[in-house]
């Protein structure tokens, strides 16, 4: 049977371990068997990503109510629960600080896929710059997510949040890391592809 709280944890782990955030932040959540599962509040700053399962709080996935683990929720969790509320195939929402994704944050601009394994994910679009932690934020992913919904509920979804972040969304937990991992990675060739030098 799938333990999601410790699927979690594993998924913090990696998340840390292969630069895909920083203690800057980040947070994970899952919706599985009709509950909702979230990591913690301060996951980066205060813990590193060294999180245990006792400390993800489980959602009732109608009233959003939460029933085990802390009541203080992640500051972000108004666009996760904004994003099931609006998807009910969603399964999986990462929001990270990937290190070379960052770039394409930084300046607010969308990134074309340059891998053949990230082609289906098409341009990873930006919305425009909005106040973390918001729910004009959580709309306005929630908005951009509408329009490619059958790319998101297929192969998952990767949207550019200017001057913060990145929100993956995926079918489960399992398929938003793969995104991740993978538009990083086009992220990376984009900008080392700057530095070979020209041909003959």
């Amino acid at each position: 049977m799938l333990d999601m709280r410790r699927e979690i944890v594993r998924m913090a782990r990696l998340i840390y371990a292969h630069g895909l955030s920083n203690t800057a932040g980040g947070n994970i959540s899952a919706r599985h068997e009709g509950c909702i599962y979230m990591s913690p509040r301060y996951m980066g700053s205060r813990y590193q990503f060294e999180i245990a399962p006792e400390q993800i709080s489980v959602l009732d996935a109608s009233s959003q109510q939460v029933l085990e683990g802390p009541r203080e929720l992640s500051r972000e969790s108004k666009m996760h629960l904004a994003a099931y509320a609006e998807f009910p195939l969603l399964g999986g929402v990462i929001h990270a600080h990937p290190h070379n994704l960052m770039v394409f944050v930084a300046a607010g601009r969308p990134m074309p896929p340059v891998l053949e394994w990230t082609f289906k994910y098409g341009v990873m679009d930006c919305i425009p710059e909005t106040p973390s932690h918001s729910q004009a934020l959580a709309d306005r992913v929630v908005a951009l997510a509408a329009t490619r919904r059958e790319q998101m509920e297929r192969v998952g979804l990767g949207i550019i949040l200017p001057g913060h972040g990145v929100a993956v969304l995926g079918k489960d937990l399992f398929n938003a890391y793969d995104t991740l991992e993978r538009l990083e990675e086009n992220a990376h060739c984009i900008l080392m592809s700057r530095l070979l030098p020209p041909e003959d």
